[in-house]
Parts: C-alpha cells; sequence; structure tokens
C-alpha cells in the first residue's frame, strides 16, 4: 500500500536526531507503534480520485510526527501523528 520499504523510511523511529547521552533510551522513547498501512488506506479513502501514493514524506517535531502525502492524482495530504514522551 505505502512505499515504506521501497523510499527506505521507517515511519515509526525517530529519525531526526541523536543524543550524546542516553541515546537508544530516546529513541525508544520517541518510537511509535501504529499500524501505518491503515494510516495509508485511510489516505486513499478520504482523497476522491486517488488510487495510490505516489510517494510520502517524515517531518518530525517535539510531540507529533507529521507525514506529507502526494498521491497519484495530485493531491497533497498531511496526517499527523502524537507522541508524549
Amino acid at each position: 500500500m505505502c512505499l515504506t520499504h521501497h523510499q527506505g523510511l521507517d515511519p515509526h523511529a525517530y529519525t531526526s536526531g541523536r543524543w550524546l547521552r542516553r541515546d537508544r533510551l530516546e529513541l525508544d522513547a520517541r518510537y511509535i507503534q501504529f499500524d501505518f498501512d491503515a494510516l495509508c488506506r485511510r489516505v486513499l479513502q478520504n482523497s476522491a480520485g486517488a488510487t495510490s501514493i505516489a510517494s510520502y514524506d517524515k517531518v518530525e517535531g517535539g510531540f507529533n510526527r507529521v507525514f506529507l502525502f502526494i498521491l497519484d492524482n495530485g493531491k497533497r495530504i498531511v496526517a499527523k501523528v502524537p507522541f508524549a514522551l
């Protein structure tokens, strides 16, 4: 459904930085377990005329992980997944 392995992006893992101390603990704390394929299906269900996701990018912030989807019909969809430390 999504291009997870094709683009080499792990939607669950934090990838925007590293820590000098407790790196593994900080990365583990920012790992979000969710059904990414279900999110992709929902994006397509809510986008009339789209049949696939052409590409996507992941942007990480303080309390959210944001996915920017570009669909095969040219539409752009933003999906936000919150997380708390």
